[in-house]
């Protein structure tokens, strides 16, 4: 077990990369403090967790407001009797043409994906170098991050800007043991696109895009992040690891 009694928070964990990403860490030994907006689905990952041998909590609410975020902090520390990783899954989507865009759509998706990660990373942060311990964040951005598509404007933004935080909040955090990294998912199945996916041709494109040939499932994401949550990423800080069966490697 590489993560036995440690500590986790992560948001967005009531579906997709977040609860594997929470079933998967308590695999590896952690307790695991679940965060989400949807009460009940939380409640079940929080089962999972349990099944796994270990400690599971929900904290339900949007992410979007601080009180929660303080919750989810002192469910950790004060409930659980300390903190040692923070995965920063939560995330939306809010597609639309950008001549049509809404603003009150944009200010959603950039304090949903950016501030709310930002925030929370803060929390953490400041308890840790209160405490005199070193911490992990995993941030989760995008491929889109890194390329344009059509009708993600404002996602694609908060993704870049998930990115670029990572890398700041390393160079900041370094000197109190504190590793910030964060992985930049492809096309994976999970709640937010699972119907639009769904063996359609949307998705027999994306996979004739693909070099390895198929879409991502939530696991794959996970085990990257259980990765750099552990002491085998012990040297890795401010890096941005893409999972994306090779996408990237060329975009058309």
């Amino acid at each position: 077990m590489r993560l036995k009694n440690k500590i986790a928070v992560v948001t967005g964990a009531a579906d997709g990369i977040g609860r594997a990403t929470a079933v998967l860490l308590a695999r590896e030994g952690a307790d695991v403090v679940v965060g989400d907006i949807q009460a009940a689905a939380a409640e079940e990952t929080a089962r999972l967790v349990g099944a796994e041998g270990r400690r599971g909590m929900a904290v339900a609410g949007d992410v979007r407001d601080r009180a929660v975020l303080e919750r989810l902090v002192d469910a950790a520390t004060r409930e659980m009797g300390g903190l040692d990783i923070l995965v920063n899954n939560a995330g939306t989507l809010g597609a639309g043409h950008f001549l049509q865009y809404e603003m009150e759509t944009f200010d959603r998706v950039m304090a949903v994906n950016a501030r709310a990660q930002f925030e929370l990373s803060q929390m953490a942060a400041r308890w840790w170098v209160a405490q005199k311990r070193p911490g992990r964040i995993v941030n989760v951005a995008s491929v889109n991050a890194e390329f344009a598509m059509k009708d993600v404007a404002a996602y694609a933004m908060s993704k870049a800007a998930v990115r670029m935080m990572t890398k700041a909040l390393a160079l900041e955090l370094a000197p109190f043991g504190i590793i910030v990294n964060a992985v930049a998912p492809g096309t994976v199945r999970t709640g937010m696109n699972r119907e639009m996916l769904g063996g359609t041709r949307l998705e027999q494109r994306w996979v004739e895009r693909t070099p390895l040939g198929r879409v991502g499932e939530p696991e794959d994401i996970a085990k990257a992040i259980v990765f750099l949550a552990s002491e085998d990423a012990s040297y890795i800080t401010g890096q941005t690891l893409f999972i994306e069966g090779g996408r990237t490697l060329y975009m058309h």
